[in-house]
């Protein structure tokens, strides 16, 4: 019965800082430039700067394995001989996969200080996601997007020496979302509480012999955020219902597996009503997946649970998604190991669970979650393998289910915690990132659609005609429709004629579009515009590409920006 080892080995990577010397040399050597014209009393010319969007300097790659036939590293003893033709005694079907490559993601960036856990939430309401990890030395951090990096903002210090989960959720009714890790050593849940930006208060619930899963959500249908918690050692759910006072009152259920376990919330029943799915992965735990369904008052989750089970396997982690698209959520399985599969249980119309299909993995998948990726308004799933240097990419068909997966590389770590994975927007562009929380912070970047902007020709004398070109790459897996282009012009700058497209909706307002760009399209929209004496000095001229009637945004630098430096004739001095 002994706890699953997992042992971390930090790999550096350095932090790419895109363009940052070439940029500011060619600053300083323009405006030397213009301040000599200027002494000549010439005609200043107008020249255009621009950053490149993906300009970047030498970095650390991580180690690539070389890999046999099956995808396994050759130099690895331990791992188990190659897959063999395989079935199931059960009723589900089973599906090999492929793997896939649709490169929806940049190569990661490392940051340090990484932890068992992490969330993706805008956890201080300003309107812009947070990156929350915990810790294992007792310290949870707080990271916010800025100058086109993570930056460390807040460090909360709470009791335990050793996090293996965390939750966020408002559990004092004030409107304010607060932080719950739990802590191993002492057997409790401590929740952070938020007041003004800031976590100054902690309380401790006792959940059970070595605190271990958790998760948070309202189950007692009171619009109020409930906890949810399993010790590693107990016998026993436990379930922190929020009084209106903004208190909470526990609850212990009965849960004879234990070790290895995963919690998550969410409505597996089909009655709008979130449900507790836990797992249990410890030397072949029957059941291997409980789904406590919420009861109709505080306090009563109905009981026994309803168990599901595929015989004598090591669970390993679970998720919670839609998977074939019918509006309900079913519930993705991994185990395995090295001989990894992927087992969804589908929600049937009576709110049961049936095991309806098997996907074969790539190895030891750990740690899982689920989201759109995409935009296409399917979710996607999305698994850390530990040993194995890579996050697989499970993208959902047009009709449901996978048929593949696309492979993102990784530092080496061992095993993944269950929460070392998150999804959500990082750097605000309204696309889902991926974050990784072992053995560093890492985030693997969203492609989304990538906008540029540049002038030409350069440079150009004031009065000249010169031209704007905007080109949108879209890098998702799907055609995007309804892109719009929308650029207001500067003081100084008019408008000539442009793409077909384009029309000036106010004087200074041009709008272009829609555009419907394919997988891996690109689209230009060009813009002719003059330069008058009005826009001398320093011009920022800023496109906008959005998708407005869409939901499901897939822009990523949604604002391109180019400064541009408008000259002036300057008569000589006459000295009287």
């Amino acid at each position: 019965m002994g706890m699953k080892m997992r042992m971390k080995k930090e790999t550096a990577h350095e932090i790419c800082l895109k363009g940052c010397i070439m940029n500011n040399s060619r600053m300083l050597l323009l405006i030397v430039l213009a301040v000599a014209i200027l002494l000549a009393g010439e005609l200043f010319v107008v020249h255009f700067l621009s950053s490149p969007a993906s300009a970047c300097c030498g970095s650390d790659e991580p180690y690539t394995p070389v890999m046999d036939a099956y995808g396994r590293d050759i130099s690895d003893k331990a791992l188990s001989l190659p897959p063999v033709p395989w079935s199931y005694g059960t009723s589900a079907s089973a599906r090999s996969t492929a793997q896939v490559s649709l490169d929806l993601f940049e190569p990661y960036v490392a940051y340090p200080d990484g932890g068992n856990a992490v969330r993706v939430v805008d956890i201080d309401g300003d309107g812009h996601n947070e990156v929350i990890v915990a810790r294992e030395s007792g310290k949870v951090d707080i990271w916010e997007y800025a100058t086109e990096q993570l930056t460390l903002t807040q460090e909360i210090t709470v009791m335990a020496s050793r996090i293996e989960g965390m939750a966020i959720g408002d559990f004092d009714d004030n409107s304010e979302l607060d932080i719950v890790i739990s802590d191993y050593d002492h057997s409790v849940v401590e929740v952070a509480y938020q007041d003004g930006g800031v976590f100054t208060r902690t309380a401790s619930y006792p959940v059970g012999t070595n605190a271990y899963a958790i998760d948070a959500g309202d189950l007692n249908n009171d619009h109020l955020s409930d906890i949810a918690a399993k010790g590693w050692d107990s016998r026993q759910l436990h379930v922190l219902f929020q009084t209106p006072e903004g208190t909470l009152n526990t609850f212990a259920y009965s849960a004879p597996q234990a070790g290895w376990d995963e919690l998550e919330i969410g409505d597996v029943s089909g009655d709008d009503l979130l449900d507790i799915v836990f797992m249990s992965g410890q030397m072949y735990a029957n059941p291997n997946l409980s789904v406590y369904l919420q009861g109709s008052s505080e306090g009563t989750l109905l009981m026994p649970p309803s168990t599901y089970d595929l015989g004598d396997i090591n669970a390993d982690a679970i998720a919670i998604l839609d998977y074939n698209r019918d509006g309900r959520n079913d519930v993705a399985m991994t185990y395995g190991g090295n001989d990894a599969r992927v087992a969804i249980w589908e929600q049937q119309s009576d709110g049961t669970l049936t095991n309806a299909i098997t996907y074969q993995a790539y190895d030891a998948p750990e740690a899982a979650t689920a989201m759109d990726l995409n935009g296409d308004g399917a979710d996607d799933l999305v698994l850390l393998h530990g040993g194995w240097l890579a996050a697989s990419v499970w993208y959902q068909q047009p009709n449901g289910g996978f048929a593949g997966y696309d492979l993102h590389s990784l530092p080496y770590v061992s095993h993944y915690s269950h929460q070392a994975l998150a999804l959500g927007d990082v750097n605000g562009d309204r696309c889902p990132d991926l974050v990784v929380s072992q053995p560093q912070l890492l985030v693997l970047y969203h492609r989304c659609m990538v906008a540029d902007k540049h002038v030409t020709p350069d440079p150009v004398l004031v009065g000249e005609t010169f031209t704007y070109t905007i080109e949108v790459t879209n890098y998702a897996p799907v055609t995007v429709t309804d892109v719009m282009v929308t650029d207001t012009l500067p003081v100084g700058v008019d408008f000539v004629d442009g793409d077909v497209l384009c029309d000036l909706a106010l004087p200074d307002l041009l709008v272009c579009g829609p555009y419907s760009p394919g997988p891996g399209a690109q689209i230009q929209v060009l813009m002719n515009v003059t330069a008058t004496q009005a826009a001398a000095g320093w011009v920022l001229n800023q496109a906008t590409v959005s998708r407005p009637t869409q939901t499901g945004v897939l822009v990523r630098e949604a604002q391109v920006s180019h400064f541009v430096i408008v000259g002036r004739t300057y008569l000589p001095l006459i000295m009287r």
